[in-house]
């Protein structure tokens, strides 16, 4: 049975609704990583994620509190320096009420971390109890091409090519210390996700679906690349929820990859 796994980058306040209006009534897993100096307020414009309102500590609290859901890291700031990591952990430890032994993924800020980094990195992160870094497509082959095909899929809106430009970055078991994703932007339809789950199901493999804000057509910043709609979203999640309860997938906390 393959696994999917929905997570959300920043700690933006829409996603507090999301996952309790949406996630949370459906008893559906999820994993959010957030950049902690915006949440606090207390870093520069520049280095946070996004300008949409932060979640508030409470908040994150709460979601912390429920069973289906984990919270984890995105740094300090928006970026991918190693310290900038641990310094985001650490806030949560802190703000949080974590455990010293309490275990974390991160996710890579605009998915720009040097994966030739990883290996020199590893002794430090899991000193730091750090044990995955989450980041965003794999191309196996023939990057170039399928770079260009993401872009122009934007108009075509092909499910095919949508596809064959994510098919690589399923989770594998191979994946111990980086496990890739399938970005969601606001080009990407309600039919498309839906076929990928079903290529996923007849490929038996196992995919990190990446998402951001989840708005209403009347919201700032519904327009956004990284915006998906509130409707379609809750179409989607009773879709894989269908899925769940007829035995053919298995929704994950990210974190269930690598135990």
């Amino acid at each position: 049975m393959i696994k999917i796994a929905l997570s959300f980058d920043d700690g933006r306040s829409d996603q507090y609704r999301t996952f309790k209006e949406i996630l949370n009534k459906k008893h559906m897993p999820a994993t959010l990583y957030v950049t902690t100096g915006y949440v606090l307020k207390n870093i520069d414009v520049a280095d946070c994620p996004s300008g949409h309102t932060p979640m508030t500590i409470e908040q994150l609290k709460e979601i912390k509190t429920i069973n289906n859901f984990e919270v984890s890291g995105h740094g300090r700031k928006h970026n991918n320096d190693l310290e900038n990591f641990i310094d985001g952990i650490n806030d949560l430890r802190q703000y949080l009420d974590y455990d010293n032994n309490d275990t974390f993924g991160i996710a890579s800020p605009q998915c720009r971390l040097n994966l030739n980094d990883v290996p020199a990195m590893k002794e430090i992160l899991k000193k730091n109890k750090i044990n995955y870094i989450r980041t965003g497509d794999r191309f196996y082959h023939n990057a170039f091409i399928k770079k260009v095909i993401r872009r122009l899929n934007r108009v075509i809106k092909s499910s095919l090519l949508f596809n064959y430009v994510y098919k690589d970055s399923a989770v594998e078991v191979s994946d111990k210390d980086v496990l890739h994703s399938v970005i969601v932007t606001k080009y990407d339809t309600l039919r498309m996700l839906k076929k990928f789950i079903k290529f996923a199901i007849k490929s038996n493999k196992s995919y990190v679906l990446m998402f951001h804000s989840i708005l209403k057509s009347n919201e700032d910043f519904y327009n956004d690349t990284y915006s998906w709609d509130y409707n379609k979203f809750n179409v989607f999640c009773d879709y894989l929820k269908k899925l769940e309860i007829n035995g053919i997938i298995e929704m994950v906390k990210v974190s269930e990859f690598i135990k």
